[in-house]
């Protein structure tokens, strides 16, 4: 429809009947400046004001929507002004329905970019071990989030037959002890860290405190010890989409390859279950047996001969060694060439390096 031509029309009407635009206005109980607007073509009268303008003019609305009045000439046109109109408000319904769409998707889309940045990798799960001279931890967890932290410590090995009376978690940052959990009995500590002005740490310093977490035991009443906690990290969810169950097992091998030196995976049988790699072999009447615990990053050698049993225990990074025979536990610190118990057979000790530990890369995996 010509809007200006509808406009002319008007005026063309209202002046016929010497009537002003502040007449009409007045007639029809509405505002000058809209009679005004009309006639200007600026927009088209409502349904109320056709009516009313139809009746006042005494000319059909499809004479004012087409601009003119009727003639033989322009009947065919009279006549396709209501299909204009449906075809126009059929245009104006999908302008919106397409307008709303548009609105939907883009705040779809800010959603789920939103929750994509604030999700993404978002949970982290790691393994926690740590050993001193006569306590381990090797079944550790630490998960994190961005809201917060649970620690899960384990179980406790004594490797003496020494009474735990109190263990203390805490880290040092700027000189200053932060104390995270303090208690007198030790069961399977788990604590809910949580991130608000009054948490035990805040979420950004959480790296730094994961890789300095100490762990002081007092037992037989008066002894301390200290053990550095080490973390990996085992799992994070920074995969776009969940994969199928059928590719779990899959999956959880190619886990276990990515942590695992490569020496052992090309040596060595997988035992799942206990979670480690394993080889038995035999030399010079004596049983060999190597076992690999990729989850405490822990490398064990039995050897059995004349009835008697040896054993060796490397922790690596640790650089840590034990040595078991006879009821003696040697504990040997490698990077700092220390002996760090009553005493240490050291030529047990640099055999053991010398035909196991030095042929084995352990930064390399797979």
């Amino acid at each position: 429809m010509d809007e200006k031509k509808i406009g002319q029309f008007i005026a063309k009407l209202r002046k016929e009947r010497n009537m002003t635009q502040e007449d009409l206005a007045n007639t029809l109980y509405i505002d000058r400046s809209v009679v005004s607007k009309w006639e200007r073509g600026v927009y088209i009268p409502k349904h109320e004001a056709l009516v009313s303008l139809s009746k006042l003019f005494d000319v059909s609305i499809s004479e004012i929507l087409l601009g003119e009045v009727k003639t033989k000439k322009n009947k065919d046109q009279l006549n396709e002004i209501p299909i204009t109109i449906i075809k126009e408000s059929n245009k104006k319904i999908r302008k919106v329905v397409v307008l709303s769409g548009i609105m939907i998707l883009t705040l779809s889309l800010i959603f789920f970019i939103s929750y994509f940045i604030n999700n993404y990798n978002s949970i982290k799960v790691y393994t926690l071990s740590g050993e001193s001279e006569n306590f381990a931890i090797y079944d550790g967890v630490i998960v994190s989030s961005r809201e917060k932290v649970y620690i899960l410590l384990g179980n406790i090995e004594i490797l003496n037959n020494s009474e735990i009376n109190k263990v203390k978690l805490y880290y040092n940052k700027d000189g200053v002890e932060h104390i995270i959990y303090s208690d007198e009995k030790y069961l399977r500590l788990t604590i809910n860290v949580f991130k608000s002005e009054t948490s035990i740490f805040n979420y950004k310093d959480f790296n730094y405190i994961k890789n300095n977490l100490k762990l002081e035991i007092t037992y037989d009443s008066n002894k301390t010890e200290i053990i550095s906690l080490h973390s990996y990290k085992d799992f994070t969810n920074d995969n776009f989409y969940a994969k199928p169950n059928i590719n779990n097992l899959e999956v959880e091998e190619a886990k276990i390859k990515n942590t695992v030196p490569k020496y052992f995976i090309e040596n060595f049988e997988l035992d799942k279950k206990h979670e480690m790699y394993y080889l038995d072999s035999d030399k010079d009447g004596e049983k060999i047996r190597e076992e690999y615990y990729y989850n405490a990053n822990l490398y064990v050698v039995k050897k059995i001969k004349d009835n008697k049993t040896y054993k060796f225990e490397y922790v690596y990074p640790n650089d840590i060694f034990f040595h078991r025979a006879d009821d003696v536990v040697e504990r040997y610190a490698l990077a700092e060439n220390i002996c760090t118990s009553d005493s240490c057979d050291m030529e047990a000790i640099n055999h053991f390096i010398d035909d196991y530990i030095n042929k084995i890369d352990f930064e390399k995996v797979e």
